[in-house]
């Protein structure tokens, strides 16, 4: 794998382990050539306040001083650690996210191994379980060699100490912490070779995916890094319930703060899925993929380095699948001229046999996606009697048949409407603004059933949309209470039993149709 000046995130790599073990050699290999190309920075003291010790000044003598007291040790620890905290994020972080490197020597696990060095006089342990609180370097590299051959090379330390050194970096690293133990025995030719491999190895791990809710249940798959790319992935998903909303908001602001690149990597998505979409996916871009409520059917949100949304695609694996891309295509290009705005339909970039990609909208997230605008009523009554030759009032027109708040979305210049599938010119009047209502009341509980059967009778923001819709329409408004029940009653064979989505909204129907008859 071959790393190039276009990859926008660098990473933070600390060399680790007793002087005499090359540490220096292997930091001057890396950056004079796998590095070299990269803006760099190399350091050993992550913070930003100061310290006693001169950068850059050679230790002869680690163990000469004596160290703190109980007291004083712990007072410097803890300085250590906001000082570690701060110099992380405000002065590391804004370079790796311009795509420098930064090279570590020691840093805090060699505090922790070696806290004499420093004049610690603190448990081991403590150091580690501090240090597990702290953000990680994305590669630890820990030389290490026979204790009497790094005694050879330098008479720093004891043998009993080197060996003890060696066996802390063994038992008490975290497993968190990504790392490889490389041996300083070998010619430094092949201890640089072995570096190398492993920084091309941690950049595909560190463009691996995560996957949401949990690892074990991929519904969503989301760049990691770079923090851009990982807020922008979260737009595959439209909340629209306040705890999704929240929910939502909160992850875009973790993502932002680069904190999802802490979280566990995910397998990644259906190796299908990437095979379809890659041809469409601009050089150093990435995608987020959403699982849909159907097998072998997922929605890929593709997008460019800069994290900008480029384009949706809708996948499918199985031929039912296959054939309502194909459907929703063709539905698409024949109702383009039947819709008016505020309404907008998708625009349809290529379509191919499995695969519907499409433009994508930048919309914006609404606190009450469940409650339907007059201007969109309007011309969602306008798209129903467009098909009409002349002015007479018909029982048929054209009909999203999905109209639901999830597939509807706010945008700055007006609303898109998603998912063509089950379009028809044939559909009855006030469908789809009933789908819209009862879906929303059913799955997302508002508008409730009282404000529901009190819309219809012509009360409320429902009646006033209803109003709407008919006026537009050529409608009688009084006609809706007629179409409601016969809408409660004909769509309830289009629901899926086997899921609960479609077991919620059955039951919902029947609700609302015995509220009618009593």
């Amino acid at each position: 794998m071959n790393m190039s000046r276009k990859e926008r995130s660098g990473l933070v790599l600390s060399v680790v382990g007793p002087d005499g073990v090359g540490k220096s050699t292997l930091i001057d290999g890396l950056l004079a050539k796998r590095l070299s190309t990269y803006p760099m920075m190399r350091i050993r003291n992550v913070g930003m306040l100061p310290r006693r010790t001169v950068p850059g000044t050679p230790v002869t003598e680690p163990h000469k001083d004596p160290v703190y007291s109980t007291i004083l040790s712990l007072a410097k620890l803890g300085y250590v650690f906001i000082d570690y905290l701060g110099g992380w994020f405000l002065r590391l972080r804004p370079f790796i996210r311009k795509g420098g490197w930064v090279v570590l020597e020691r840093g805090w696990w060699d505090m922790a191994v070696d806290p004499a060095r420093y004049r610690l006089k603190v448990p081991v342990r403590l150091m580690f379980v501090l240090g597990k609180l702290l953000p990680k370097p994305d590669i630890l590299f820990i030389l290490e060699a026979p204790a009497s051959t790094v005694r050879e090379r330098k008479q720093e330390l004891s043998l009993e100490e080197l060996d003890r050194q060696m066996r802390v970096w063994r038992d008490h690293l975290p497993s968190q912490q990504r790392h490889l133990f490389l041996d300083a025995g070998l010619p430094a030719s092949e201890v640089l070779a072995s570096a190398e491999h492993s920084l091309d190895h941690v950049r595909e791990l560190d463009n691996a995916p995560i996957n949401l809710p949990s690892s074990s249940n991929a519904r969503w798959v989301i760049p990691r890094s770079p923090s851009s790319n990982a807020k922008a992935g979260l737009h595959i998903y439209h909340p629209v319930t306040v705890r999704g909303l929240v929910g939502w908001h909160l992850a875009r602001a973790a993502a932002s703060m680069g904190l999802f690149a802490l979280m566990p990597r995910g397998d990644g998505p259906d190796p299908m899925v990437m095979e379809r979409v890659a041809p469409h996916v601009p050089e150093g871009g990435t995608t987020a993929v959403a699982r849909t409520n159907h097998p072998g059917r997922f929605v890929a949100l593709i997008l460019d380095r800069e994290g900008h949304s480029v384009a949706v695609a809708k996948l499918a694996s199985d031929e039912l699948g296959r054939g309502k891309l194909r459907g929703e295509a063709a539905n698409i290009d024949l109702f383009s001229d039947r819709l008016s705005l505020p309404l907008k339909l998708p625009r349809v970039v290529a379509s191919e046999d499995g695969l519907l990609l499409m433009e994508a909208v930048e919309w914006q997230s609404r606190l009450r996606s469940w409650r339907l605008p007059k201007d969109v009523a309007l011309a969602l009554g306008r798209f129903y009697s467009g098909c009409r030759e002349d002015g007479s009032p018909l029982n048929s027109g054209s009909t999203h048949g999905d109209f639901a708040p999830w597939n509807l979305l706010k945008s700055k210049s007006g609303w898109v409407l998603l998912d063509w599938e089950e379009a028809r010119s044939d559909g009855v009047p006030f469908w789809d603004l009933f789908h819209f209502l009862v879906q929303g009341h059913a799955l997302l509980r508002r508008p409730t059933a009282g404000g529901l059967l009190s819309g219809i009778d012509g009360r409320g923001w429902i009646g006033e949309g209803i109003r709407a819709y008919a006026s537009s329409a050529r409608l009688a408004p009084e006609a809706a209470s007629r179409w409601f029940r016969f809408y409660l009653e004909h769509s309830q064979r289009e629901l899926d039993y086997q899921t609960d989505d479609g077991r919620a909204g059955l039951r919902a129907r029947r609700a609302l149709l015995e509220d009618l008859r009593s």
